[in-house]
């Protein structure tokens, strides 16, 4: 059994923002891919991307259509949601 939650405690959730996320993506123009995946908690993926070209680019044309599905469900691992105090 779980215990109700502590109403002096906030949970804060970052869900990050799309248009950021396309503006990360762009840094491809100057040899930067793979920021974005970074930035959507995708760690792996995004050091792949970084050493790679962004899988040759075509990761890249391919992240255009998955940039809105990854900000809903960014992956953040261990870290998860910031808890704080309510003040």
């Amino acid at each position: 059994m779980s215990s109700p939650p502590d109403p002096n405690v906030v949970v804060h959730r970052h869900e990050p923002s799309p248009g950021l996320a396309y503006l990360l993506w762009a840094c491809c123009f100057i040899g930067l891919c793979g920021i974005h995946r970074f930035y959507s908690g995708r760690w792996i993926t995004g050091l792949i991307w970084v050493f790679t070209g962004g899988l040759l680019l075509v990761g890249q044309v391919v992240d255009l259509f998955l940039i809105p599905r990854q900000c809903r469900r960014p992956k953040w691992g261990a870290r998860g949601p910031i808890v704080s105090p309510h003040a």
